[in-house]
């Protein structure tokens, strides 16, 4: 874009999304998805009813490295306004070029 300085900021805007629900921890999830607990317990040798949320991992890091290493099309957002995680679907649009 010719002749436009590029700027950094924030904004807050509301959009519709498609996910696959919203927690208030990984624990949470845990408790709702078999292959989170699963999977928590085999990478960290730990049983899950010993793991509580944060111990080795922000939650929503926790949760962004196991829909990873399963090649899940998943992207872990925390949301403030609402205090939970959210496991939004990835979906690939097609951008026009700008000129």
């Amino acid at each position: 874009m010719k002749d436009l300085k590029l700027q950094e900021g924030s904004i807050k805007t509301p959009i519709d999304i498609k996910h696959y629900g919203c927690y208030s921890s990984d624990y949470d999830f845990g408790e709702y998805y078999k292959p989170y607990r699963d999977w928590v317990e085999k990478t960290h040798s730990i049983k899950w009813e010993d793991y509580t949320p944060g111990m080795f991992n922000h939650d929503t890091e926790m949760l962004q490295n196991f829909c990873d290493q399963n090649n899940y099309s998943i992207d872990c957002h925390y949301d403030e306004d609402t205090d939970n995680i959210y496991l939004i679907k990835i979906e690939v649009t097609k951008w026009k070029n700008i000129k």
